[in-house]
């Protein structure tokens, strides 16, 4: 599934300039960054850029130092957290239903156009989703036995540490948005209760 959806957002980043106004925005952040030595505060043509947080560029650096300074490499975290995505789902999938469902959720969400054109742009958009999807796999988990779902006590605990580790991390790809599946986990802890 990785190596698979990995392939496809990949192919071609390195055939066209960054484009639109953020792609070469986060590019030329993360080009500073690196330059500066500066993995804390970032800069846009030696200003400040507190437009996103830092996760991005910390991936972007760390694919400069692989890759090199071009395209590609400033693209190349978005197709992991694609990628990554889509293995995730398939995980999910098959935990909610079976490794049919798994595979059906992995294929369908790898070629939605959104994520095919996210997939392959440097911006910070497909970590977060990444990040946001944990979160609400780990939320998921955390509500199981009120889903009608068996799980361990452990297997709630781990849930819960990975569900406010994915919000940390969506914070810090993103910002406040990043915290939305709350809101998912709190609504339905009321509506179960409703119904109950």
């Amino acid at each position: 599934v990785f190596l698979g959806a990995l392939l496809l957002h990949v192919a071609g980043t390195w055939i066209i300039p960054l484009v639109d106004r953020d792609e070469p925005r986060f590019s030329e952040a993360s080009r500073e960054m690196r330059e500066r030595g500066d993995y804390v505060i970032p800069f846009f043509n030696d200003k400040y850029r507190f437009d996103k947080p830092a996760f991005i560029y910390w991936t972007q650096i760390a694919s400069y130092s692989v890759f090199g300074e071009n395209e590609f490499a400033a693209r190349f975290p978005s197709a992991v957290a694609a990628a990554l995505t889509a293995v995730l789902l398939y995980g999910w999938g098959r935990r909610a239903g079976d490794e049919r469902t798994g595979w059906w959720a992995a294929i369908i969400f790898t070629l939605c156009l959104q994520v095919f054109i996210h997939g392959k742009a440097a911006v910070a958009d497909m970590w977060l989703v990444f990040f946001v999807a944990a979160a609400h796999w780990a939320g998921y988990e955390v509500l199981a036995d009120s889903l009608g779902r068996e799980s361990s006590s452990a297997g709630r605990r781990f849930a819960r540490v990975a569900f406010y580790v994915a919000l940390g991390f969506a914070f810090l790809a993103k910002g406040p948005l990043g915290w939305l599946p709350l809101l998912t986990v709190i609504s339905t802890k009321l509506y179960l209760r409703e119904i109950s």
